[in-house]
This record gives structure tokens, C-alpha cells and sequence, in this order.
């Protein structure tokens, strides 16, 4: 966290910290919280913040951000911020990349193959022989329904892969204004999917007119 002092944000980021409190109680499912106003209001802030809090307290989370620059390459952004939530497990925590691999054998099975053609960063978790990981790719046409359907629902199941039952995790998708259609359907369904299970949702969004250059 910055420091210089969060002003005008406190009251959201309380909210922020009671919603995953209570999704981390035994009984608790998840959230989705939405943070939305104006550009310069302090959204970036907060969630920078929000961020700071779960890390100080060793609270997973995967974060991702879209930008203009990418609205016209579907799933680029989401697959950035899990490419880089699942390498840097990969290379710093064995026993939870372990574990990972894992839940990957048993809820993804033939399907993380499909899933790894678009987040790469899953490879590792595939195979036993990481040394020399090749580029994964299959005939998926997410273009079609059948096809995107099959997609989104082994998403849903990969998220689930990084969840435990000890704690809950937080995903972040910033700035949604700028999220490409194929992208907004997968968070749609993913969030459908995963109402059960322990999750905090984090949505920005700006509520004005996008105008090139403003953050």
C-alpha cells in the first residue's frame, strides 16, 4: 500500500474486508462486490489497497486488468493475470503449486488440455516433465457456442483448483469498462458456476463515457 493516505475510500474498503470475512466463515459462500464510479475517484486506489491488506495477511488472490489496448484480443487480459498468479506459484510455493497439480489431475482431467491453450501458464500443472514445456493448442472454435460452453465451464472448474477449504480467494477484474464481449460472457458464466463455492468477486468499472487516455 502507498504512503500517502487513502482519503474518501475507507468506508469501501471496510466494506471490501467485511464481505471477505464473512465469505471466510465456515459457512460462507461467495460475493461478488462491485466498484464502480467516475474516472479519478479512487477505484485504482482502493483496489491497490484491498490488494496490500490480503497480501499482508498471506490471503491468496489473482488479479487481472483490462486495458483499450486489448479489447480486441479475447481472454488476453484474464489469461494474464492467471498466467502470472499460476507461474509465480509454480516457482515459489512447491507444496501449493503441488497441490494445484492436483486438483487439476481430478477436476480438469482431458479438458486442461483446452484450458492451457489459452492460459499458458497452466502447462506446468499438465505435465510431469516441465523442463521443456511445449505450446499447447487445440481445434477449440470459441466462436461457437458448443465450443465456448465446453470453455467456460472447465474455466469455472480451474478456478475451483485454487481454492482451499482453509481460506477463500479473491479475484480482481479491474476496469471491466474496457473488457472485450468474450470475455464479460466468461466472467458471467463464471461467476454462475461458482455461486457455491468460497469466492470474493471484485469488479471495477467506470460509470461514465470512456474516453481515450483516462485510467
Amino acid at each position: 500500500p502507498s504512503s500517502v493516505p487513502m482519503v474518501g475510500r475507507q468506508e469501501d474498503f471496510d466494506t471490501l474486508v467485511s464481505n471477505y470475512s464473512a465469505i471466510a466463515k465456515d459457512s460462507g459462500r461467495s460475493r461478488l462486490v462491485v466498484v464502480r464510479g467516475a474516472g479519478g475517484t479512487g477505484k485504482t486506489r482502493l483496489m491497490k489497497e484491498f490488494r496490500g491488506y490480503l497480501a499482508k495477511n498471506k490471503i491468496r488472490y489473482i488479479s487481472t486488468s483490462f486495458s483499450r489496448h486489448e479489447n480486441n484480443l479475447p481472454f488476453n487480459a484474464l489469461a494474464n493475470g492467471f498466467n502470472e498468479y499460476l507461474v509465480h506459484v509454480y516457482k515459489t510455493q512447491p507444496f501449493e503449486a503441488e497441490e494445484i497439480r492436483r486438483k487439476v489431475k481430478t477436476l480438469l482431467g482431458p479438458t486442461g488440455k483446452m484450458l492451457a491453450s489459452v492460459v499458458q501458464g497452466l502447462k506446468p500443472y499438465l505435465m510431469e516433465d516441465s523442463s521443456d514445456l511445449p505450446q499447447i493448442t487445440t481445434e477449440l472454435d470459441l466462436d461457437k457456442e458448443g465450443d465456448f460452453a465446453d470453455f467456460a465451464k472447465a474455466f469455472s472448474d480451474f478456478t475451483r483448483c485454487l481454492a482451499n477449504e482453509s481460506e477463500p480467494v479473491a479475484f480482481f477484474f479491474d476496469d471491466m469498462h474496457w473488457a472485450d464481449d468474450k470475455s464479460l460472457d466468461l466472467i458471467d458464466r463464471f461467476l454462475s458456476y461458482n455461486n457455491s463455492q468460497r469466492f470474493l468477486l471484485i469488479i471495477s468499472y467506470r460509470t461514465v463515457g470512456v474516453q481515450q487516455g483516462q485510467a
